[in-house]
């Protein structure tokens, strides 16, 4: 854990029925990605994500906020990767059918003289 932020790292518990205290360990995200092969047709595939620590990291709060029926709002530029990160997660889930639809707006400022 040294050298390296509390970033990089996240509090795994283990909660044993036969014990009534929760015990846990410092683990690092890079040991939740998965490793995975890609085939060379799938590469240009839009629903293709390639698991990274963010990737990762980011599906875990999402599912986190998602099982406390938290409303979620994402912010970030265009292109930074909030719809590919919430369908990913979204596909994750069992029992969990995604229907996409897009809302676009547009602010017009309109000055009165």
């Amino acid at each position: 854990m040294y050298g390296r932020s509390l970033h990089h790292f996240f509090y795994f518990l283990f909660l044993s029925a036969s014990q009534v205290t929760l015990e846990g360990k410092w683990v690092a995200w890079s040991t939740r990605v998965p490793q995975i092969e890609i085939e060379t047709h799938r590469v240009a595939a839009t629903d293709l994500v390639v698991p990274t620590i963010d990737t990762v990291r980011h599906e875990h709060l999402l599912y986190s906020w998602l099982a406390e029926h938290k409303p979620i709002v994402l912010c970030g530029p265009p292109g930074s990767g909030k719809t590919m990160t919430l369908f990913s997660a979204l596909r994750g889930l069992p029992d969990m059918e995604v229907c996409r639809f897009q809302l676009y707006l547009s602010l017009k400022i309109v000055i009165l003289v």
